[in-house]
């Protein structure tokens, strides 16, 4: 399936993360309160996705306003000069649709008229030779009188109005009624000199009409280098007359042009996919192919046919560079495909010939030939893109790059090339060429709204779930950390996004989770505050004691062999969140005594992450109560299979469901004093009620039995 170079239609297509752009524009609009004119200039270069912005923008307008009354709902037209077959008469036309939108049954009577009146005020317009400048209603309306004949007499028929009085007459049915008019003209760079122009004095003075918006989409540069020519040397100062709102399309983010393009590849290539060799080729050489999103496009429709007839004849990673070129740069395609010589078969030498009889000089005369060769060659460009293609020629053809100064190539390589199907190798060049084609950011606003939240935890957890389900949490708790080092959340807000990191397993990535709290925590105020949110979450019977214990320990100042200690030793954790050994402590032993609690009740064991839980636990300083909590957790035999289980880890042989237990001895002792149970496990390993357990978790404890065996039997010896 092929990739049309068509705009898309809803902010569901949105790949690059444009639609917060759409959005901020539809708001702005929707904010706009006085009743003039106001327009608005989405200003991008050719295939930056105008016309898809303009499409979301749309689609926000009508979203936000669905709740307002339908009386005071926007209408939007679209109008695009360059869809109409008759150049010559584009403001009669764009008067004709605009009227044509305004009749349509579902809008009241009061737009319905000044639809009606607009057909009498075009009749005036029609006749006019528009000449450049902006011209006022009073201008135009001496301009018809001198033309005589046929205006003369449309003039006598429409009851004597002036054009002055009939814009006054429109301008106050507009101001009168609460629908704003929002008129979308694309395309407009398009068009050619004079249709440019007529755009602009359409906008500015023929149509300027109150409680109307204009929303125009152009290539600034194309527009300037229009006007200049019809304007004279005035045009920038003419559009700038025009235009009330300038507004530069931002570039898409590249990480989700990258992704984008990644996600296509490996679907297209399938098993063929090279996700290394893909991270090399896009960060060395890929990223400046591609200069907006229709580049991109093109290259997978080119690179999708191409494939299909080619991938058992070429290399992935060479076929991926050669269209990136192709696309991006034809002629430079072009002089690849015409050289096999210079590129491939030049420099190959008699492979077993003594280095004796090279002559040097000659050689490296040469390499500078084929260096200015193909310097000659790269289009004109900054001096980084020269290196990078440069770079890239060099990748694809390493005799080339041996003539810049690179490695000698040898035998070896060569043979390799060829098992590799690299287009550099004489019998795979010509392959390549069987086909010549012509070629997640948030708002301050979004975010305050779900701040505001966070005195009701319930909807600040459905935010946050929408969020995920958008694959946006990230992005959000990356906004967070960045928002407390400016100090600007509340106590309550900080107190309930940590009620959420810990309650909430989904909503937080693990490894986000510890350096989130470090951050909110540190953007309390007091000492007290920060002690009293610790010993909230260790108390609080919602929050996953996992992460609590995982917390806890990341906590401790002094961890024996902590490898963060071990690289950061002027600094510790508890400084920087201020703190102490005292208060950490304290929530250390709260924590025991809920985890012990939890193993009173038999549910501890059944936890997840029982080895983590355990491991972490015993690096506290008072140990009592693990101990204490390990005699109830090896007194019952449920209990005893799953604390042994939970130190050893359970995989599965490739092909099959038999299990593979990977040895956790030396954790399981290293945390308890397997010989004190050693009655308890032999009881449980010979019991009847044993072959009921799960096979992996048979095997650990067998484990455990053998090994308490080979001590025995050592210690006989």
């Amino acid at each position: 399936m092929f990739n049309p170079d068509q705009p898309i239609q809803s902010t569901r297509d949105d790949a690059l993360g444009r639609a917060g752009f759409a959005r901020s524009v539809a708001m702005t609009i929707r904010r706009y309160k006085p009743t003039s004119s106001l327009v608005l200039a989405l200003n991008g270069n050719w295939g930056c996705g105008k016309t898809s912005i303009l499409n979301m923008m749309t689609g926000y307008i009508e979203k936000l306003s669905r709740k307002s009354p339908p009386e005071a709902r926007p209408i939007v037209c679209r109008f695009n000069p360059w869809n109409f077959s008759d150049q010559n008469q584009l403001i009669s036309q764009f008067f004709a649709h605009l009227s044509t939108v305004l009749n349509r049954s579902d809008l009241g009577n009061q737009v319905k008229d000044f639809g009606e009146k607009l057909k009498k005020y075009a009749k005036f317009l029609r006749p006019l030779e528009l000449i450049p400048g902006v011209k006022s209603a009073a201008e135009l309306l001496k301009q018809v009188l001198e033309s005589g004949g046929d205006a003369l007499e449309t003039f006598g028929k429409e009851r004597s109005e002036d054009l002055t009085t009939l814009k006054e007459e429109l301008n106050g049915l507009l101001e009168g009624q609460s629908r704003r008019i929002i008129i979308i003209i694309d395309d407009v760079d398009r068009l050619n000199n004079t249709e440019i122009r007529q755009v602009f004095q359409l906008v500015k003075s023929l149509a300027d009409f109150k409680n109307i918006v204009y929303v125009l989409a152009f290539d600034k540069n194309v527009v300037l280098n229009a006007l200049s020519k019809v304007q004279g040397d005035i045009g920038e100062r003419y559009l700038e007359k025009v235009v009330n709102v300038p507004l530069d399309i931002p570039d898409p983010d590249p990480s989700k042009l990258k992704e984008f393009l990644r996600k296509a590849l490996k679907d297209i290539t399938k098993d063929k996919w090279d996700a290394r060799a893909w991270e090399e080729i896009y960060t060395d050489h890929l990223d400046i192919f591609f200069r907006n999103f229709r580049d991109v496009l093109r290259f997978l429709n080119t690179f999708r046919f191409g494939w299909g007839l080619m991938k058992d004849d070429v290399n992935l990673r060479d076929f991926i560079y050669l269209t990136a070129i192709q696309i991006r740069f034809p002629h430079l395609y072009d002089e690849i495909r015409k050289n096999f010589e210079t590129l491939v078969e030049l420099r190959i030498r008699t492979w077993n010939i003594s280095t004796a009889f090279r002559d040097e000089k000659r050689e490296l005369q040469a390499n500078q030939a084929i260096k200015e060769n193909w310097d000659s060659r790269i289009p004109e460009l900054s001096e980084i893109a020269k290196d990078t293609i440069r770079d890239a020629l060099k990748t694809l053809f390493p005799e080339l790059a041996a003539a810049y100064g690179g490695t000698e190539v040898g035998r070896h390589e060569r043979v390799n090339w060829r098992a590799e199907k690299r287009i550099c190798h004489p019998s795979f060049f010509n392959r390549y060429f069987k086909l010549s084609l012509e070629p997640t950011d948030f708002g301050q606003e979004e975010l305050e709204e779900i701040l505001a939240c966070a005195s009701d935890p319930e909807q600040l957890s459905r935010r946050l779930g929408e969020l995920h389900g958008k694959g946006r949490l990230r992005i959000f708790w990356l906004e967070i950390e960045a928002v407390c080092e400016n100090g600007s959340l509340s106590e309550d807000q900080i107190r309930s996004l940590v009620r959420i990191l810990f309650t909430s397993g989904n909503l937080a990535e693990e490894a986000q989770r510890s350096s989130l709290f470090w951050a909110l925590i540190n953007g309390l105020n007091s000492f007290e505050a920060r002690k009293r949110l610790l010993h909230e979450i260790v108390e609080n019977p919602e929050a996953d004691i996992g992460q609590v214990v995982c917390l806890l320990s990341d906590l401790q100042i002094n961890r024996p062999g902590d490898a963060w200690q071990d690289q950061h030793p002027p600094e510790s954790f508890l400084r920087r969140m201020s703190i102490d050994n005292f208060s950490l402590n304290g929530a250390q032993r709260l924590m025991a005594q809920r985890l012990f609690r939890i193993a009173e009740n038999r549910n501890l064991a059944n936890h997840p992450y029982l080895g983590e839980i355990l491991t972490y636990w015993s690096e506290w300083p008072e140990r009592e109560t693990l101990e204490a909590c390990i005699d109830l957790l090896m007194g019952q035999d449920d209990t005893l299979v799953e604390t042994v289980a939970c130190f050893f880890t359970k995989d599965l042989h490739p092909g099959s469901s038999q299990p593979i237990v990977s040895t956790g001895l030396k954790n399981l002792w290293s945390m308890l004093n397997v010989g004190q149970y050693e009655e308890r496990i032999r009881a449980v390993y010979n019991s009847e009620a044993f072959s009921e357990y799960p096979e992996w978790k048979r095997l650990a404890v067998g484990h455990v039995v053998q090994s308490l065996e080979r001590s025995q039997g050592t210690a006989e010896n």
